[in-house]
């Protein structure tokens, strides 16, 4: 009972660390997120600069 409940936390942590956020971005934009090295980051980075042109 204590190893399937262990194994899912840390599922859960790797999917948390590892997926990328693909909510709010257009077709185009998920083409360049996922060609890039570092699809999170760059999914990231993407986010946080709509919200800053959302701002003004």
């Amino acid at each position: 009972m204590l190893v399937p409940a262990c194994w899912d936390v840390m599922e859960t942590i790797v999917i948390y660390l590892i997926a990328v956020e693909t909510k709010g971005h257009m077709l185009e934009e998920l083409d360049e997120i996922f060609e890039d090295l570092h699809p999170v980051n760059t999914s990231l980075q993407r986010k946080q600069g709509s919200r800053e042109a959302e701002k003004q």
